[in-house]
């Protein structure tokens, strides 16, 4: 009786009975269409045709025997083929078979009343499917309210994803013109700072070039002073040089009549008189430097005697004197140079003054890049 290969095409039938089925049940959902009024009313006809084939030839493969029937469809719902639903139709068809058939073997091959059995099995089997469908149509609502939900809720943090972007963007863009402000803020700070600072140094500079103007005009004075000086001195050393000169000349004088008198004796020889001191004229001086040179040659012409070592004594003093003016144009330089070094080291003052605001600035931008 090959029970494998009619599972197989048991199962074959009852895939189409389902498909009948849900064709049928989606008909009696649109009835209100006059279109599938006609073709619903097909539905039941072919599978009744179906049935009434498979019961037929059920009841004929078992000579019309209850018992053997009952065997046979069990060797054919448990064939492997027949799995899941497959498997409980045709348990629920070997049903319906074997409570139509009767005792005798001969009725059951000549009367067996397979329309019967396909009508019963036929409202069970659709009133299943119509269960299952229904479960169908539930799940599918609930999959497609699942799926409706998970949609707007997509949107929803889509919304929520695009919105927290669009705020992170816009603080973003807050706390870039922020930082561009600051940073503006800190370059009109350092500006303001080198002004002020350029300012200062300027004023500073200005009022230690009056001072260091106003040394030189001083040292120039004083410099000046020091050369008339100097060729005051140079003219009393040379004053001092030819009164030595003409000291000298008297004491050959004197020396030489102290010898014609020392020829003449017995006569006793006179006293010889000093040569009479050669007084240097002065004139009023205004300068102070040119009127301490002539004091000071007044003292030596004052202290100088009969003898030339007194008129030498005098130049000493003379040039003695004259040594300090001599070394006036060098201190006049030294302190126009000690007046000056503030006024160089001015520019680098700036620049320490600057630099951490301009370390700011910097900072400023490297965090902006």
């Amino acid at each position: 009786m090959q029970p494998e290969l009619v599972a197989k095409t048991l199962s074959t039938v009852e895939q189409e009975w389902k498909d009948q089925a849900a064709h049928f049940i989606e008909c009696e959902l649109q009835e209100s269409k006059e279109d599938f009024i006609s073709h619903c009313d097909s539905t039941p006809k072919s599978f009744h045709r179906s049935c009434e084939t498979v019961v037929g030839a059920i009841v004929k493969a078992s000579n019309g025997e209850t018992d053997v029937t009952k065997e046979y469809m069990v060797d054919i719902c448990s064939q492997s083929s027949l799995t899941a639903w497959r498997r409980d139709t045709c348990v629920a068809l070997a049903r319906d078979v074997t409570m139509k058939m009767t005792a005798s073997s001969y009725e059951n091959r000549v009367n067996f009343k397979a329309d019967k059995v396909c009508n019963n099995f036929w409202s069970q089997f659709l009133a299943e499917q119509k269960v299952l469908h229904q479960k169908e149509m539930d799940a599918i609502k609930a999959e497609k309210k699942r799926a409706e939900e998970e949609a707007a809720e997509r949107a929803k943090q889509e919304k929520e994803e695009a919105e927290r972007r669009r705020k992170e963007e816009l603080a973003k863009e807050e706390e870039k013109k922020q930082k561009e402000a600051e940073l503006a803020r800190m370059r009109d700070l350092l500006k303001k700072s080198e002004s002020e600072a350029k300012k200062k140094d300027d004023e500073k500079l200005a009022h230690e070039e009056a001072e260091v103007n106003s040394l030189e005009e001083k040292a120039e004075e004083e410099i000046q002073s020091a050369d008339q000086a100097e060729k005051g001195t140079e003219s009393s050393i040379k004053e001092a040089n030819e009164f030595e000169k003409e000291e000298e000349v008297e004491v050959e004088k004197e020396k030489v009549l102290k010898e014609k008198a020392q020829k003449k004796a017995p006569v006793k020889a006179a006293p010889v008189k000093a040569a009479p001191v050669k007084v240097v004229k002065k004139t009023a001086k205004k300068d102070t430097a040119m009127q301490r040179a002539y004091d000071v040659l007044a003292a030596a012409e004052a202290a100088v005697g009969p003898k030339p070592v007194k008129a030498k004594k005098a130049k000493e003093v003379v040039t003695k004197a004259a040594a300090p003016l001599k070394a006036a144009p060098q201190k006049a330089k030294e302190v126009v140079t000690k007046a000056a070094a503030p006024l160089k080291a001015a520019p680098q003052k700036a620049a320490v003054k600057a630099a951490p605001v301009a370390q700011k600035v910097s900072k400023a931008s490297a965090k902006k890049a």
